[in-house]
């Protein structure tokens, strides 16, 4: 009774962005239990879950192996495949969409064969997030569906949250912003009706990402204010750099570079410091776009030419190849190379297309 009672406070607290005191409530939860590794396993998933949230992801990825090593040689599936997505989720966020790929796949299976709907639910919504970031859609979509079938037959009310929320970051990448907002609506109410403050903040951040893009900057700017607040309270420095990143985005378009600039550096280093790597890339698209637009052409093409080796390095990266293409065209044409200029619209233009981005596609056609 005393680990049940210690394991809803653990939820309570991490629900409301406490990851400090969910953990401490969850210890306590294991001390109760000290002789049942099936317990103790599944305690770690919860552990590995509050780490994940606060971009703690090498101390996920240590409660994650945790756990399958207390449940080594024991026929418990379901708790396997959970402690498999909580890793499958880490290594999205680390931007190793292949590994996601396959620890989410392995999950699905495990789930499958014993009839664990709401893991199988979960397996579903990561691979379709895993997909839409390397760019394939018509794979991404079927997992989508058969997520929200799932979810909705057991009332999952957090895992509709989640799964409106990376069905809105889909949308955005196929242009299609209005679905996209319609999307981040819903999910930020399903996590306001669990009490999910960091999962309604996130889904806010993303609305106003796509309000900078349509140029409706003071709406997005107190958008950001807002969720940078509640996110710093609840000591979710992952969130708290993204919005960082988002208030740089507006503050370039607005006329100030030098606090755009600022900005960038301290979410870079927010997101290096989280081995995030796949949102260090984003940066340091950003940092390229900051520098073409404020006359340092040739900076921001030697800038490029790295971001371009890592991004070759780290496999695929959806968008993000034809949106630094497309930047280092407008940094030769700007140094009055105007050929390479065109080669670079062109290759840009053809990555955009085969990525299906139709918002990188204008961008693209308009350089052009």
């Amino acid at each position: 009774e005393e680990a049940g009672i210690a394991e809803m406070l653990g939820d309570a607290w991490e629900l409301a962005g406490r990851p400090v005191d969910a953990h401490t409530a969850y210890r306590r939860a294991r001390a109760a239990v000290p002789n049942d590794p099936i317990e103790q396993a599944r305690l770690c998933r919860k552990h590995a879950r509050v780490d994940e949230r606060a971009g703690r992801y090498r101390a996920s990825l240590r409660w994650s192996t945790k756990g399958l090593k207390l449940l080594d040689g024991r026929d418990h599936g379901e708790i396997g495949a959970e402690l498999h997505l909580a890793a499958g989720v880490v290594r999205f966020f680390q931007g190793r969409f292949e590994q996601a790929i396959e620890l989410a796949s392995v999950a699905a299976d495990a789930a499958e064969q014993r009839g664990a709907t709401a893991v199988l639910a979960q397996a579903h919504l990561q691979l379709e997030m895993a997909y839409s970031e390397l760019g394939r859609r018509t794979e991404r979509r079927p997992h989508g569906e058969r997520a929200l079938e799932l979810l909705e037959s057991l009332d999952d009310r957090l895992g509709l949250a989640n799964l409106h929320l990376n069905l809105g970051v889909s949308q955005y990448n196929e242009a299609d912003w209005l679905g996209a907002l319609g999307h981040y609506e819903r999910s930020a109410h399903y996590f306001g009706v669990v009490g999910d403050t960091i999962g309604a903040e996130a889904a806010r951040n993303n609305q106003a990402e796509i309000l900078t893009d349509q140029g409706r900057l003071d709406e997005a700017a107190n958008i950001l204010i807002e969720v940078e607040r509640a996110l710093r309270a609840a000591q979710y420095p992952l969130g708290v750099a993204m919005t960082t990143s988002g208030r740089a985005r507006i503050a370039l378009r607005q006329g100030d570079p030098e606090r755009s600039g600022e900005l960038l550096d301290e979410a870079r280093a927010a997101f290096v410091e989280l081995g995030a790597r796949h949102m260090v890339l984003d940066t340091d698209v950003r940092r390229v776009e900051h520098l073409v637009w404020t006359g340092q052409a040739d900076a921001g093409d030697r800038l490029a030419c790295h971001v371009e080796a890592d991004l070759e390095d780290a496999g695929g990266v959806a968008v993000l190849p034809a949106t630094l293409a497309r930047l280092r065209g407008w940094a030769a044409l700007c140094s009055g190379r105007v050929e390479t200029a065109h080669d670079l619209f062109r290759r840009g233009l053809a990555l955009a297309r085969d990525e299906a981005f139709d918002y990188e596609v204008a961008l693209a056609l308009d350089a052009l």
